[in-house]
């Protein structure tokens, strides 16, 4: 995608804020049964929001939601897990 200006940055976090960004992704998470990183790409195409400014709208709760299915699907190392 192109480059954002500061201008188009500020307009999309400022109308998506990690809280609204963060309950609009467990909205669709929960209705349509996708995964979180699946909901979190389909949100940025149907809002038009560039990918390289979602890091900015997750708030803490989502970010450990993304690694967990991250780790679930070997994206991710496994980490702190003792071997039973």
């Amino acid at each position: 995608m192109a480059k954002l200006t500061e201008e188009e940055f500020l307009e999309i976090t400022n109308l998506h804020n990690p809280k609204k960004f963060s309950d609009a992704i467990c909205n669709l998470v929960r209705s349509e049964g996708l995964g979180y990183m699946d909901a979190i790409l389909d949100y940025c195409v149907r809002h038009n929001i560039d990918t390289d400014i979602v890091p900015k709208l997750l708030s803490k709760s989502l970010k450990d939601k993304v690694e967990a299915e991250a780790v679930k699907f070997n994206f991710l190392p496994r980490t702190g897990s003792l071997p039973l």
